[in-house]
């Protein structure tokens, strides 16, 4: 099998070095019957935010955390936005944690990198303070991941699979 490879100028995967073979194989659609309400979405990224102390002394680093039923499980801050990630796998491989009926919640921009590590980790919805990149919100539909962003005070957009954030009481 040939594979062709690209380069580019850009942090991140262009739409012609998407899904490298080793992508292909390890990534995983999610399928998950977890939901959440509009609430929790806008608790757990305020949480997010007073949890983040490193953050707001230097205004330098990325933080992301697991949270579920109204906590944060556990924490992780680093100045790259794959560290963070990894940190928080790691944390959840240490401690026995299972990730198919959690949330994350992370502080920056979500990359198709991103959205791969999350299916990797099988994590079903993403929330994030920041605005998605376009092949992440394709890569997130394709892959069965509920992406939140710009999520701040009371408000936040849905950019994939939004069957699974509750909006209004039913």
């Amino acid at each position: 099998m040939y594979f062709k490879r690209c380069l580019s100028a850009c942090c991140g995967r262009g739409r012609a070095e998407f899904y490298f073979a080793n992508d292909a194989r390890v990534s995983k659609r999610i399928d998950s019957e977890l939901r959440i309400g509009a609430g929790e979405v806008n608790f757990y990224a305020q949480a997010l935010e007073e949890a983040s102390a490193t953050h707001h002394i230097t205004s330098g680093v990325h933080n992301g955390a697991v949270a579920a039923d109204g906590k944060l499980l556990c924490c992780a801050e680093d100045i790259g936005r794959h560290n963070v990630f990894d940190k928080l796998y790691g944390k959840c491989l240490e401690q026995g944690v299972t990730l198919a009926d959690k949330v994350l919640v992370f502080s920056g921009r979500v990359s198709s990198e991103i959205i791969l590590k999350v299916s990797k980790m099988g994590v079903p919805i993403v929330i994030a303070r920041s605005v998605p990149t376009s092949l992440a919100i394709d890569l997130a539909e394709e892959l069965g991941i509920t992406l939140i962003g710009v999520a701040k005070g009371d408000w936040f957009n849905i950019y994939a699979q939004a069957n699974r954030v509750i909006c209004c009481a039913e």
